[in-house]
């Protein structure tokens, strides 16, 4: 159970550095007046979305679980 909270903690820090680097892309296409880098930094994120919800509610799971 324990390596299962290590690897959620794993795949949090490395959704993080994703999302990071993604809004970093999208703040400089927007400061750059890209359209088109803009969109297709806006769709990954939108697309990414999903995996970031369930990694960030797993390991919300795996620590209550282990907590009680």
């Amino acid at each position: 159970f324990l390596v299962l909270v290590a690897a959620s903690l794993v795949a949090r820090t490395y959704a993080d550095v994703w999302m990071i680097k993604n809004s970093t892309s999208i703040e400089s296409a927007i400061i750059g007046r890209n359209s088109a880098l803009f969109k297709e930094n806006v769709i990954n994120f939108a697309y990414g979305m999903p995996l970031l919800a369930f990694v960030n509610n797993a390991l919300k799971v795996c620590i209550e679980l282990l907590l009680n």
